[in-house]
């Protein structure tokens, strides 16, 4: 079961995923994408961790390919869900 995020929360998430490619003083060469995906994967983790996953079906509709909408992590690698 999952606990309605507030919405702080969706606002991080989006201001971690949309930093590197919005924001002009993030060097050009790309040397701080892996940082920055480093603690979007984190702030995910701990989110999910709190609020717990929110599992959907993708396009193709398989089990094996069901998935966290907020951590983006495949259901079979989550162990259990909450």
């Amino acid at each position: 079961m999952t606990t309605e995020r507030p919405n702080w929360t969706k606002e991080l998430q989006r201001f971690l995923s949309d930093t590197v490619m919005d924001d002009p003083s993030w060097p050009e060469d790309g040397s701080d994408d892996e940082l920055s995906d480093k603690l979007e994967a984190a702030v995910n983790e701990l989110l999910c961790e709190h609020y717990g996953h929110e599992i959907i079906d993708d396009q193709c509709g398989r089990p094996e390919h069901r998935y966290c909408v907020w951590c983006n992590r495949r259901e079979s690698d989550l162990g259990s869900t909450r």
